[in-house]
């Protein structure tokens, strides 16, 4: 048998080559990071496809807040309500309001009352309707004496006591309801304008309404001088509502002063409104106010009389149509 020195070179060749293609096994540790990494990308969806679930899941985590009918946020607030915090909350805010309103019925109570206010706005939309009649058509009126209600028998009786009829149910009747939408509308007119005008400002209400109050302050003053020199016992209340019934002719003179562009037109509804609001507070207060008392403090003598209608006549014409004018 012959020697080939060269065997062992053959063998050891061969046996590399068949390291190099056979697979050779990895440590677990080289292998953990690499084996994950593919899982994950095989776990992927295909491109061209949804995951519905995935989709709409934050949808249907917002709609869990905003659910009309959701039985969490009802209990949540049925314990808000049974909360003793917010019942001792709300008892405490209950008992203020309490306090306030009795605060106000001690110590303004017996200045004003809140009955005798009441009357004034027991109104019916055909008494405001035959109202705005009466102030602006007042000559053929024949009837000026306020119509009288029958007493309440459980009440006190007091000879010196009236009982009015209620403007409801008397068109000769005083209001607050006629005078406190004038003067609300007399004041949105003045607005209104000056915003045409390109002269409106938010300071603009404020004005008009401290020189509104400051017009009606003059008038009751004058009014009631006037009455108490003359020894007149009157209501303030009445007083306002007579002074306040100058807002009805007051806006129309506003607007016709405003729209039309012919002065002549427009002396001509100044006058006419002028006697027509003066004439209805002649009659009204006269009627009312001097032979309405069915007391012996406001029988008058001859000369009284004469003098109250001496007065009666400058206030209604003179000094009202000076305040019109002022005013509009």
């Amino acid at each position: 048998m012959s020697y080939n020195p060269y065997a062992n070179i053959v063998d050891e060749d061969t046996t590399q080559t068949n390291r190099i293609h056979q697979p050779q096994p990895q440590r677990a540790s080289y292998m953990g990071t690499g084996q994950q990494q593919p899982q994950q990308t095989y776990q992927q969806p295909q491109a061209g496809t949804f995951n519905n679930a995935q989709q709409f899941q934050p949808h249907q985590q917002a709609n869990q807040f905003f659910t009309p009918g959701n039985p969490q946020d009802a209990a949540a607030y049925g314990n808000f309500l049974n909360d003793p915090r917010a019942a001792m909350t709300f008892q405490v805010g209950q008992n203020a309001m309490l306090a306030g309103s009795h605060f106000v019925e001690q110590n303004f109570g017996k200045y004003v009352h809140t009955d005798d206010i009441k009357y004034y706005f027991k109104i019916s939309n055909s008494y405001v309707l035959n109202k705005l009649i009466l102030i602006l058509f007042p000559f053929k009126n024949k009837n000026w004496s306020r119509s009288y209600r029958a007493s309440d028998p459980n009440a006190p009786q007091d000879a010196n006591t009236e009982l009015f009829a209620y403007p409801i149910n008397d068109k000769n009747a005083v209001d607050l309801y006629i005078p406190l939408m004038g003067s609300v509308t007399y004041i949105l007119t003045l607005a209104l304008l000056a915003g045409l005008r390109g002269e409106f400002h938010p300071e603009v209400f404020g004005f008009k309404t401290s020189s509104t109050l400051a017009y009606l302050l003059l008038d009751f003053a004058v009014l009631k001088l006037g009455l108490y020199l003359l020894n007149i016992s009157s209501k303030m209340w009445d007083l306002i509502c007579y002074i306040g019934y100058k807002f009805v002719p007051l806006v129309l003179i506003i607007l016709v002063k405003n729209v039309s562009s012919f002065r002549f037109f427009n002396w001509i509804t100044y006058l006419y409104l002028l006697l027509a609001y003066g004439f209805f507070e002649l009659r009204a207060i006269r009627f009312n106010l001097y032979g309405g008392i069915h007391n012996s403090a406001q029988t008058m003598n001859n000369k009284s009389l004469k003098n109250s209608n001496y007065f009666l006549f400058i206030y209604a014409f003179l000094f009202q149509g000076g305040l019109l004018w002022l005013m509009s």
